[in-house]
């Protein structure tokens, strides 16, 4: 269980240093990973469950919009 939280905790600081603008370049592909990983963590428990459909569906867009951007 400690490792389970210490990730959660390493997660929370990576992303309010994203969403901060504490990070010097963050790339889609890093913002997809990170949604990814959230989404691993709220599917692990019951209560956050619902949440992993929300961020699948912005992991999706920001997807679509990096496969876009290659396609210039």
């Amino acid at each position: 269980m400690a490792h389970h939280d210490q990730k959660i905790a390493t997660m929370l600081d990576d992303t309010l240093t994203v969403l901060g603008g504490g990070s010097s370049s963050t790339t889609t592909n890093e913002g997809v990973n990170l949604v990814s990983e959230w989404i691993g963590i709220v599917r692990s428990n019951v209560n956050t469950e619902w949440v992993a459909e929300p961020l699948r569906k912005l992991r999706d867009a920001l997807n679509a919009n990096f496969a876009r951007g290659l396609a210039r």
